[in-house]
């Protein structure tokens, strides 16, 4: 099992579970051709190395290029855009100026009590007020989000981007058995690698797919949350649903 957070094996029988915080993972490197493995040089001590062989060259491939993008700054996701926006209050009805930043899944900001927030964008609705002024409102259900940006062109590019995210995903529910692996690596609350024949790839989880729910409760994008939740169901041998806002 490989997340953003913890590299998890056993032995060949499916016993004595070892796990490596990936932050203790210094270097990945494939040891010969020849052999079919991994060597892991992790933790304080740089000349520890372990090895672990994975069941023929296409899976040790996919299991280093899985390490890769987990390793690989370049995989962190970028906002899609960035600026100060008005925001009216729920229930003071008092406009604050706070900055707001859109990704690829949700609009992000901090709250007045400090805490970050976020508007999951996959179901929402974007409406205009009056043409005459700067005003734009985020439907999310039942919850209304009142935004005034500070020109028409700024209003005008936030609109255009916010639609972009909201066209861009769809929800999809995957059931995945507790006794076999899943196949997904993810970064945050994305997906950034799904192992081929894998339970995921069967059901065609694609990269860049979102962890939205798990057995219908929505997930944060903590990544140790996430595995949380799914080793506490696995334990149970419980089946896990999850929700994927899955790319179009």
């Amino acid at each position: 099992m490989l997340n953003s957070t913890l590299f998890a094996y056993s032995d060949l029988d499916g016993k004595n579970l070892k796990k490596i915080p990936v932050d203790m993972i210094s270097q990945i490197s494939n040891i010969k051709d020849n052999i079919f493995g991994l060597a892991i040089e992790h933790g304080d001590n740089f000349s520890q190395t372990k090895l672990i062989r994975a069941n023929n060259q296409q899976v040790r491939d996919t299991w280093s290029q899985m390490f890769d993008q987990l390793n690989n700054p370049s995989t962190i996701s970028k906002p899609l855009m960035k600026g100060t926006l008005r925001k009216k209050r729920r229930y003071s009805r008092r406009s604050i100026s706070t900055t707001f930043e859109l990704d690829k899944t949700s609009l992000n900001f901090v709250g007045v009590d400090g805490q970050s927030k976020e508007i999951l964008l996959h179901n929402c609705r974007i409406s205009e007020t009056e043409k005459s002024d700067n005003k734009f409102i985020i439907q999310d259900g039942g919850r209304t989000h009142e935004f005034e940006a500070s020109d028409s062109a700024q209003k005008k590019e936030w609109i255009s981007k916010l639609n972009i995210v909201i066209d861009h995903h769809q929800e999809g529910e995957v059931s995945f058995s507790p006794d076999q692996p899943f196949g997904i690596t993810w970064t945050n609350n994305t997906v950034t690698a799904v192992a081929p024949n894998s339970q995921a790839a069967k059901a065609k989880v694609e990269v860049g797919s979102v962890i939205f729910k798990i057995n219908g409760k929505k997930q944060s994008k903590d990544p140790k949350k996430i595995n949380k939740v799914i080793t506490e169901l696995k334990k149970e041998n419980k089946k896990v649903m999850i929700t994927f806002l899955k790319p179009k």
